[in-house]
């Protein structure tokens, strides 16, 4: 397996990842109003802004 920090031509499939885990996984635990909230929490621009950071990594296989 290998790690690596996430760089900006990452964004777009690491937001499509993460808000279709979201509409997927969390309605089953959480109300909608919070889901709705971690949808747009979790945006293209705020991921973005973390993968600038330098706080979002990667794991392949």
């Amino acid at each position: 397996m290998k790690y690596r920090i996430a760089r900006m031509e990452d964004a777009r499939k690491l937001t499509a990842i993460v808000q279709e885990t979201i509409a997927e996984i969390y309605p089953k635990y959480y109300p909608r109003e919070v889901v709705d909230f971690l949808g747009q929490l979790h945006c293209y621009e705020n991921i973005m802004r973390d993968i600038q950071r330098c706080v979002v990594c990667i794991f392949r296989r």
